[in-house]
């Protein structure tokens, strides 16, 4: 974009010193202007996600009664691990103090460390726990059918984070209610990404 309106400059102003300060602050206006538009699309976001209703997840037994005492009819489902959510991980142990060290930085399982010796090699794991095989939704008994709103504990696995060989669980994110489940909105949340 600079070099373009550099160019377009240079046809026009003869002053090398004008035509820097010139095209500097055309760039610098564009910048301001995407950062004033992402600000606005960002608190814009944020004023919508603060009017939408929160749904807890209940993953107990006594969590659920609980909330159905108080009114919530609680959409239970089976919590089922994907085989998409996975850690990579190594064990060494120290050849002369005989203790054992978790590798997870990819850095680390793929380098070779001197008096250590390789336990268990490159393996992949489910890196959650959670307490029962079941969790419900609490639906709220106010919500209407097509009502927006944001699972605050997400039961279903869904990839929120890829970082080297890892991927991670998304937490929560907007889902729409038609009026039997809540319909993940996979346009709601952004993927995080990191090689490095």
């Amino acid at each position: 974009m600079f070099k373009e309106c550099f160019r377009m400059l240079r046809k026009i102003i003869h002053n090398e010193e004008e035509l820097e300060e010139r095209a500097a602050k055309i760039v610098k206006e564009n910048i301001q202007r995407e950062i004033e538009e992402l600000e606005n699309i960002l608190a814009e976001r944020k004023g919508r996600m603060e009017s939408m209703k929160t749904i807890r997840t209940a993953r107990t037994e006594a969590e659920i009664n609980e909330a159905v005492e108080k009114g919530y009819k609680p959409l239970i489902q089976k919590v089922i691990p994907s085989d998409k959510i996975k850690v990579m991980y190594a064990l060494e142990r120290d050849l002369k103090t005989g203790k054992v060290t978790v590798l997870h930085d990819s850095w680390e399982i793929y380098a070779h460390h001197e008096d250590a010796e390789r336990v268990i090699d490159k393996v992949y794991y489910y890196p959650y726990h959670f307490q029962s095989p079941f969790a419900a939704y609490l639906v709220p008994p106010d919500i209407e059918v097509g009502e927006r709103v944001i699972i605050d504990d997400l039961i279903e696995d869904i990839v929120g984070a890829r970082h080297k060989m890892h991927t991670y669980r998304l937490e929560k994110a907007e889902a729409v209610w038609n009026g039997e489940k809540f319909i993940v909105d996979h346009n709601s949340y952004n993927i995080s990404v990191t090689m490095g």
